[in-house]
């Protein structure tokens, strides 16, 4: 039988109060000089500090405050736990737009979850993701106890899909949950990024896998290329007609559809830089109009880590602005698909 949250938290030595609204509170154990006790403990085994915010279930709990693996956590919760398996390759659907409709519906079902957890959106606001991203993009989260299915068609589908993993569990568990959406009634595909210490960064459905957010900007002559979804997520927040690839590579049958543009490659800075990020040189090859923006004097690893700066924007737009106009190509018509912010005919 799985523990509590209660009882995990009081094995861990942590004194607990009981209330008269049926919740127990504790001194925070994640914050110090917590003179009243802000941590409170809810019946449905969340907790929630009012003074620094810290968020989760029993599992998450333990990860953030022991410092387990997701896999310890949930073994010592007694949950059953078979860590998520990626698959070589992607299914082939046998209906695109009713899994797509079931994929946005699942979709919605996590952002509503989201909408009311204040931890998750806490989490998304310090990574400088802002409310109207949040809604415009349809981002959830699930703590693995979320969906709950009432036709075998519907389990059916998300078995196929890998949104239940093989002993029954949502895969995208402890996952901020990042849809692709279509004409803002189909996803084709949903990536989840972890919360919690999980081995696995990002982990998507097990369909095939599409350029995250090309469909927004299909008609662009200029992209802007990114390997995570956070860092997608911000650029379009800042107004770039961004794309991810949710990894480090482009599958071959896509690339054709990024030749006839001008693509702009903003790489992960977390490599060897000496030799220049692996990843976006693979890229770069393989991409006749294409340039690798250079940032590293920014000292982050990342869009996402700029995000967290409160001028992370403006420093963005100044290498944009420094770097894009010496493009010997350059094009004045890219501006109308640009941030308002850059100028480019008279950066000329």
């Amino acid at each position: 039988m799985a523990k509590t949250l209660l009882e995990v938290i009081e094995e861990q030595g942590i004194s607990t109060y009981a209330t008269s609204q049926g919740r127990h509170v504790a001194h925070c154990p994640f914050h110090e000089n917590d003179r009243e006790p802000s941590f409170t403990i809810y019946p449905d085994d969340k907790y929630w500090c009012f003074g620094c915010r810290a968020w989760g279930n029993p599992v998450k709990f333990l990860v953030d405050y022991k410092g387990m693996s997701a896999k310890e956590a949930q073994e010592y919760v007694g949950i059953d736990y078979e860590f998520p398996k990626t698959e070589k390759r992607a299914i082939k659907l046998r209906n695109t737009l009713k899994t797509g409709k079931f994929v946005y519906d699942v979709a919605k079902i996590y952002h509503e979850y989201l909408t009311e957890e204040p931890g998750p959106q806490k989490y998304l606001v310090d990574r400088g993701i802002t409310t109207e991203t949040i809604n415009k993009f349809l981002l959830g989260y699930t703590d693995g106890a979320v969906i709950n299915f009432s036709f075998a068609e519907e389990y059916d589908m998300a078995n196929e899909i890998g949104l239940l993993n093989k002993a029954g569990a949502e895969s995208l568990s402890h996952r901020i949950t990042i849809p692709n959406i279509i004409d803002n009634q189909y996803a084709d595909f949903m990536i989840g990024r972890t919360v919690i210490n999980d081995r696995i960064k990002y982990l998507g459905l097990r369909m095939p896998k599409p350029i995250m957010g090309f469909y927004d900007f299909r008609n662009s002559p200029i992209l802007f290329l990114v390997e995570g979804n956070f860092d997608y997520l911000l650029l379009r927040q800042w107004g770039y007609p961004a794309i991810v690839m949710s990894g480090t590579h482009i599958p071959k049958t896509q690339l054709p559809l990024l030749r006839s543009k001008m693509i702009i490659i903003v790489p992960d800075n977390d490599e060897d830089q000496s030799k220049g990020p692996a990843a976006a040189i693979g890229i770069n090859s393989s991409l006749p109009n294409s340039i690798i923006l250079d940032y590293k004097h920014l000292k982050v690893k990342d869009v996402g880590e700029l995000g967290e700066k409160g001028n992370g924007k403006e420093l963005f737009d100044a290498v944009v602005q420094e770097q894009l106009w010496n493009i010997p190509f350059l094009n004045p018509v890219w501006s109308r698909y640009l941030p308002a912010s850059l100028d480019l005919i008279h950066a000329q």
